[in-house]
């Protein structure tokens, strides 16, 4: 699951596997996202039936429904989201990385957040059993992932990156270490 404790940054490093499931995983649910928001601008009111209890569910007790222009620049920003974090799980570019740390920590400050109101506000309506059970661990496991996909790319593209180079060679019994080599290739000296 990682590749292990890298010395030199000091900080674990998801598996390549790891961060391209992670990185399918996260553009996956965030497009399920947007398409349900998509539905929400056209209409559609589920959970709920009717529009007040659609927002009791989604938005918060007494909220009215943000309008349709709202909603579908949600869809906006989720469709950038997407494209940012599978951008990132496929290249080393520096740009959707840090695109991609924006998603994990708007995820993450929104799963926070639910979860600290949530907790101080008390549990009388049903918005808050639904963002503790549902909405903010969703938000909490996105932005997880999302970072993992942005960490791996980060080491990914540091030539001196075990993910690079790879795993140390331990010692040999003779106190020698072995030639140095790069991404499974010999340099040499």
């Amino acid at each position: 699951m990682w590749n292990g404790f890298d010395r030199r940054r000091q900080r674990w490093v998801p598996s390549a596997r790891l961060a391209r499931v992670s990185g399918a995983t996260v553009a996956a649910r965030l497009a399920a996202g947007a398409v349900i928001h998509a539905a929400w601008a056209l209409g559609w009111r589920w959970p709920g039936g009717s529009d007040q209890a659609f927002a009791d569910r989604v938005v918060g007790p007494g909220a009215d429904l943000p309008s349709a222009g709202a909603t579908w620049g949600v869809v906006a920003l989720l469709a950038v989201a997407i494209g940012a974090v599978r951008m990132t799980a496929t290249s080393d570019g520096a740009l959707p990385r840090v695109a991609t740390w924006g998603v994990a920590m708007v995820l993450g400050l929104r799963g926070v957040i639910g979860v600290v109101t949530d907790f101080t506000g008390g549990f009388d309506d049903i918005y808050e059993h639904l963002d503790l059970a549902i909405y903010s661990p969703f938000c909490l496991a996105l932005a997880v992932g999302a970072a993992m996909v942005a960490q791996r790319s980060f080491v990914r593209s540091r030539p001196w990156s075990p993910a690079v180079v790879g795993p140390a060679a331990p010692d040999r019994s003779d106190g020698s270490r072995p030639a140095p080599r790069a991404a499974g290739l010999p340099i040499r000296l």
